[in-house]
């Protein structure tokens, strides 16, 4: 038996390989240009992702520094707020010991008043002392008839020779004694 012969036009059969060369061409070119631009666009992304890794750093590092200049100025408020309130307190220390001092001066001065009121009387009354006490040796000396004579370097009286030694001895006592009076007097008025 004899096989059956298809006829097959060459130039069909060629045609259309050729055209499915040229589609599979055109597909390969497409294929080729869309890999192109994926290729671009990873490389786009890739250079944006490096931006952004940049970027995050930069304000990873804007925030750490604004977090230590936020620190430092509450460091610094909080100083300042210590500050203030030491101030305050002292200022609060300075008005109470200028009311002190004050009430000090006012207790000095009465003081001063009742010390000078005090020592007009005690000198009115030395020298009513003094007064009376040159009396009483003058009457001494005269009741014994020994009147002094001429006063000596110590201030007191004294005694003619031939008078008891015990009424010489006394009656100079009483003449340092009113030496020293005198000189008592004589500081507290310059005072």
């Amino acid at each position: 038996m004899e096989a059956p012969q298809f006829v097959v036009d060459r130039e069909c059969v060629a045609s259309s390989f050729r055209e499915w060369q040229e589609e599979q061409l055109r597909l390969d070119a497409q294929l080729a240009e869309s890999v192109a631009a994926l290729d671009a666009y990873q490389s786009n992304l890739d250079n944006w992702q490096q931006e952004l890794v940049r970027e995050r750093e930069e304000l990873r590092q804007l925030r750490a520094d604004l977090q230590r200049a936020q620190a430092a100025r509450g460091g610094d408020s909080q100083q300042l707020a210590a500050l203030t309130t030491e101030l305050e307190s002292s200022r609060g220390e300075v008005a109470r010991l200028q009311s002190d001092l004050a009430a000090a001066q006012s207790l000095e001065q009465e003081l001063n008043d009742a010390l000078t009121a005090q020592q007009q009387p005690a000198e009115n009354r030395d020298t009513q002392s003094h007064d009376a006490l040159d009396a009483a040796i003058e009457d001494a000396a005269t009741s014994t008839g020994q009147v002094g004579t001429a006063k000596g370097g110590n201030g007191g009286v004294e005694p003619r020779r031939g008078v008891s030694p015990v009424l010489g001895s006394v009656m100079e006592q009483f003449g340092k004694l009113r030496q020293q009076r005198s000189l008592n007097r004589s500081t507290n008025k310059t005072r």
